[in-house]
Protein backbone atom coordinates (compact mmCIF):
# COMPACT_ATOMS: atom_id res chain seq x y z
CA UNK A 1 0.00 0.00 0.00
CA UNK A 2 1.09 3.05 -1.03
CA UNK A 3 0.87 6.20 1.78
CA UNK A 4 0.30 9.65 1.23
CA UNK A 5 3.41 10.95 3.64
CA UNK A 6 6.38 8.98 5.19
CA UNK A 7 6.30 8.23 8.95
CA UNK A 8 8.93 11.02 9.65
CA UNK A 9 6.06 13.57 7.98
CA UNK A 10 3.12 11.62 9.64
CA UNK A 11 5.09 11.90 13.44
CA UNK A 12 5.37 15.96 13.22
CA UNK A 13 1.74 16.66 12.93
CA UNK A 14 -0.87 16.32 15.52
CA UNK A 15 -4.35 15.77 14.98
CA UNK A 16 -5.08 19.39 13.90
CA UNK A 17 -2.34 19.26 11.74
CA UNK A 18 -3.68 16.25 9.58
CA UNK A 19 -6.98 17.73 9.72
CA UNK A 20 -5.83 20.83 8.08
CA UNK A 21 -3.80 19.05 5.72
CA UNK A 22 -6.72 17.56 4.98
CA UNK A 23 -8.85 20.65 4.81
CA UNK A 24 -6.06 22.21 2.53
CA UNK A 25 -6.35 19.62 0.05
CA UNK A 26 -3.29 18.41 0.68
CA UNK A 27 -4.91 14.73 1.20
CA UNK A 28 -7.80 12.84 1.31
CA UNK A 29 -9.76 12.22 4.57
CA UNK A 30 -10.19 8.82 3.09
CA UNK A 31 -5.72 8.92 2.65
CA UNK A 32 -5.71 9.57 6.17
CA UNK A 33 -8.00 7.05 7.30
CA UNK A 34 -5.65 4.66 5.50
CA UNK A 35 -2.85 6.05 6.72
CA UNK A 36 -3.97 6.21 10.66
CA UNK A 37 -4.51 2.34 10.03
CA UNK A 38 -1.30 1.44 8.65
CA UNK A 39 0.10 3.42 11.60
CA UNK A 40 -1.98 1.47 14.17
CA UNK A 41 -1.25 -1.86 12.48
CA UNK A 42 2.83 -0.54 12.35
CA UNK A 43 2.93 0.01 16.61
CA UNK A 44 -0.34 -1.76 18.23
CA UNK A 45 1.41 -5.30 18.04
CA UNK A 46 4.02 -3.73 20.67
CA UNK A 47 1.38 -1.12 22.36
CA UNK A 48 -1.98 -3.36 22.55
CA UNK A 49 -3.80 -0.71 22.62
CA UNK A 50 -6.11 -0.69 19.77
CA UNK A 51 -8.87 -2.68 20.73
CA UNK A 52 -10.79 -2.66 17.02
CA UNK A 53 -10.46 -0.57 13.74
CA UNK A 54 -13.94 -0.09 11.61
CA UNK A 55 -12.89 -1.20 7.88
CA UNK A 56 -15.99 0.27 6.52
CA UNK A 57 -15.35 3.49 8.16
CA UNK A 58 -11.55 3.35 6.69
CA UNK A 59 -13.08 3.08 3.39
CA UNK A 60 -15.57 5.85 3.56
CA UNK A 61 -14.91 8.51 5.84
CA UNK A 62 -17.80 10.36 5.66
CA UNK A 63 -20.02 7.38 6.16
CA UNK A 64 -20.78 7.81 9.62
CA UNK A 65 -19.90 11.42 10.09
CA UNK A 66 -22.44 13.48 12.55
CA UNK A 67 -22.40 16.29 10.37
CA UNK A 68 -20.87 16.90 6.47
CA UNK A 69 -17.15 16.84 6.25
CA UNK A 70 -17.54 19.56 3.93
CA UNK A 71 -19.05 22.00 6.81
CA UNK A 72 -16.11 21.56 8.99
CA UNK A 73 -14.90 24.06 10.73
CA UNK A 74 -11.51 25.67 9.60
CA UNK A 75 -8.60 24.62 11.55
CA UNK A 76 -6.70 26.90 13.75
CA UNK A 77 -3.24 28.48 12.08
Amino acid sequence: MTLPMSWNEWAQHDGVGLAARVRKGELTAKELARQAAAAVAKVNPTLSGVVELFDDVIADPAKDAPISLARLPACPS
